[in-house]
């Protein structure tokens, strides 16, 4: 067992008590040494902090062609994508040219009751939701530690670390391996592609708007994110869809930071989630709006149907045009 950035020999404590007669109201608090904590193995590596850590960026190397590829367990980059394409996926990291992990890698386990403390010799952790009685638990056991962490720790297994600390391949972000696939083999979504796929949408078949999720997901989400994100949260049908639970689409939806709850709101609302401060191209952007265009016509349209049929009638006289223009 190691704490990250200590040297000193860590005890492993718990707290107890001692009755002084046979009414629990006189117990004494003592600190005790044991084996280990719950959760923690003896080879496992402590963090003293709630953020996970992440790879430094000299960790990192270049993608080239015709790798072979070791997938961390910490990658969400979608497996399937690598059908077709001149990369191999090995299960074993010695035969690996590269491996592919998130930026952050995931302790194996976080909890947040624990309470570090250290004197001279010996650092002492120990786990407890007791931690009023902490302080007077060590005075009673002939110990005077000072506390220097209390809170969330991060535990990390061994093999973790090694890939914190010194990987034995050069390492590629889920990110970058998305980009260089989606670059080679994914189509770039144009408006007419998009109409369709919203037709298909809003197909009263679920099936077909099944379907449709499932080409949306095959566009490459890197050249219009901003459409693709603007399909989603104007369509919501696709919310009760099979194809919502599907590898790629999940894939998808992490991708741009959506969820079925941004897309279930209502109008206006769900659109206001496309202002979230990112820069997109202008071919992108194009697109979009073109789309959120019709979106909020149809809209005002369906809202005001009723007064619009008056304003229409024979007597008043008037032909109502709703048109949305970008400023």
């Amino acid at each position: 067992m190691q704490i990250v950035g200590i040297t000193k020999p860590i005890k492993t404590v718990r707290l107890t008590y001692r009755d002084q007669n046979s009414w629990r109201t006189n117990r004494e608090y003592i600190i005790q040494e044991c084996d280990g904590l719950y959760g923690i193995n003896k080879t496992d590596v402590i963090e003293l902090t709630s953020t996970p850590r992440k790879f430094r960026p000299e960790q990192f190397g270049v993608l080239t062609d015709s790798a072979t590829l070791y997938f961390d367990k910490s990658a969400t980059f979608p497996r399937y994508k690598l059908e077709g394409t001149e990369y191999k996926r090995c299960i074993k990291v010695d035969k690996a040219d590269f491996i592919i992990v998130d930026k952050s890698i995931k302790p194996t386990q976080t909890y947040r009751n624990y309470f570090v403390f250290e004197d001279k010799d010996y650092v002492y952790i120990i786990d407890t939701y007791q931690s009023s009685y902490i302080n007077q638990a060590f005075k009673n056991s002939g110990l005077s530690p000072t506390s220097i962490y209390s809170g969330v720790v991060q535990i990390y297994s061994q093999k973790e670390q090694i890939l914190l600390t010194t990987p034995p391949k050069p390492l590629i972000s889920d990110e970058d391996l998305n980009k260089k696939i989606d670059t080679t083999i994914s189509p770039e979504m144009t408006l007419d592609d998009a109409k369709q796929i919203i037709t298909m949408l809003n197909s009263a078949d679920m099936s077909v708007v099944d379907l449709g999720l499932k080409l949306l997901a095959g566009f490459s989400v890197n050249a219009t994110p901003f459409s693709i994100k603007t399909i989603l949260l104007t369509n919501k049908k696709w919310i009760g869809t099979n194809a919502r639970n599907s590898v790629g689409v999940k894939a998808l939806l992490n991708s741009l930071g959506v969820d079925r709850y941004q897309a279930d709101s209502r109008f206006p609302w769900n659109i206001g989630h496309l202002n979230d401060g990112k820069v997109y191209s202008e071919k992108d952007l194009k697109i979009g709006r073109s789309l959120l265009r019709l979106s909020i016509e149809n809209y005002i349209n369906n809202a005001l149907s009723r007064e619009i049929e008056i304003f229409e009638g024979p007597n008043v006289g008037f032909k109502v045009n709703i048109s949305v223009e970008e400023k």
